[in-house]
This record gives structure tokens, sequence and C-alpha cells, in this order.
């Protein structure tokens, strides 16, 4: 009963409910919790398909802002969104191989031994699919600008240049 919400724990501290009702309600929770994980999920993927990435794009929905961004700083912040497009499709694998040794784990994704703690078991996994990265021991995630964000100790927009000059290294 350890691991139950508290309003379940309630109820079954307060005796109203038999055990197969609990079990019940238990499961039912379980149930929602994962159709809210779910619809989060395509939330988010939603969000990352139809929202604008760039200035001009969100300047397209809301031209009365136009006026609020100064020429240079719209001409900066397009190269710097250039950047951050290079930046966001750089191969997470070939930057994590150059700190983690990464062997095959399944279909989709690569193991190794995590760079920001002492691990003993190879528990850093590296997802393929979509570009990102989890440590089930220090529980340490994120995609390509986040790793080298973390492995340098950098600022964000330095990780990104830092990742466009790799791009271009290729």
């Amino acid at each position: 009963m350890s691991n139950i919400p508290g309003w379940l724990r309630l109820l079954w501290l307060m005796k109203q409910y038999s055990e197969d009702e609990l079990n019940e309600l238990e499961r039912i929770d379980d149930e929602f919790r994962a159709f809210v994980r779910e619809e989060e999920i395509k939330h988010r993927k939603w969000l990352r398909e139809n929202l604008p990435r760039t200035t001009e794009g969100w300047l397209e929905i809301f031209p009365e802002a136009k006026k609020l961004i100064s020429r240079r700083k719209r001409k900066n912040q397009r190269r710097f969104e250039e950047m951050l497009e290079v930046a966001r499709d750089v191969d997470l694998e070939d930057v994590v191989s150059e700190y983690v040794n990464l062997r095959q784990s399944g279909a989709y994704r690569r193991v190794g031994s995590c760079p920001f703690h002492d691990d003993k078991t190879p528990s850093f996994f590296v997802y393929t699919t979509d570009n990102h990265y989890y440590c089930f021991g220090c529980h340490e995630h994120g995609d390509v600008i986040t790793f080298v964000r973390k492995i340098k100790n950098l600022k964000f927009k330095i990780a990104v240049r830092v990742l466009y000059r790799y791009s271009r290294q290729d």
C-alpha cells in the first residue's frame, strides 16, 4: 500500500470499502493516469508540429508584434534560429559516442555508462528514433543541446553554436 495515491490510502484506512473495491479503484486510477500521460504526449507532439519555430512564423500569426522587434535583432534572431535548427538536427548518438562507449541495445537504442555520475552498470540510454537520452541512474534526460550543455557546462546559445560548428565539420 506504500505506492498508492493518498486519496486511495485514506479510503483504505477508513475501511469503508472492501479490498476488491479498493483494488478496482486503484486499477481505474492507474488507467486514468496512463490515459492522461498519453494525452499529454499527444498534446506536446501537436504543439511541436503546429507551433511556429521561428520569429517569422510567430510574426505571421501576430503581425502587430513586428514593431516590438528591432530590425537588427530580427536579423540576428533569424541567424540564431537557423543555427538552432541545424543544431537540433545533429545526431545525438554521434555526439554522445565522443564521451561514452555505446553499444546496441534493441532496435532503436544504444546503452552505455552515464557520463554524469559514476556508473558500474550501463544505465545511460540514447534513443535514436527521437534523438533523446535518459539515464535511469541519475535521471538526467534531454536532447542533443541539453547533453552538450550539461557535459561541457555551457549556456544554451553557446551550446547551439558548438553544435552548429560540429555539424559543419562533418
